[in-house]
């Protein structure tokens, strides 16, 4: 359960660089990802600002994971797999209609 919450952190911090590298041309290199949240909420991808709202509710749900001296919970696990499917779906969506923008 922690490996695979732990995975789909990662997951949702590689889209979010995707997102940020397609729109601003830079990904965040920091070790908080409080940059990666502000990064993407200025990003000018549409939906980037409630997009980050939930990248930062996936980063929450990480150091619950991978840092308690708990096991994550199934509702926990749920979660981080509802919202980097949401931010999945999200960036999906826009990084095609970017790259056909550019063209």
């Amino acid at each position: 359960m922690v490996a695979a919450g732990v995975d789909g952190v990662q997951c949702a911090i590689a889209l979010v660089d995707a997102v940020t590298c397609a729109f601003l041309g830079r990904v965040a290199t920091g070790q908080s990802h409080d940059q990666a949240v502000d990064l993407l909420r200025r990003s000018g991808a549409h939906g980037a600002g409630e997009h980050a709202k939930q990248f930062a509710r996936v980063i929450e749900l990480k150091y619950a994971m991978a840092y308690d001296d708990r096991l994550p919970t199934d509702e926990e696990a749920d979660l981080v797999v509802d919202r980097v499917r949401r931010l999945h779906r999200w960036a999906a969506s826009v990084l095609p209609q970017h790259a056909a923008e550019r063209e």
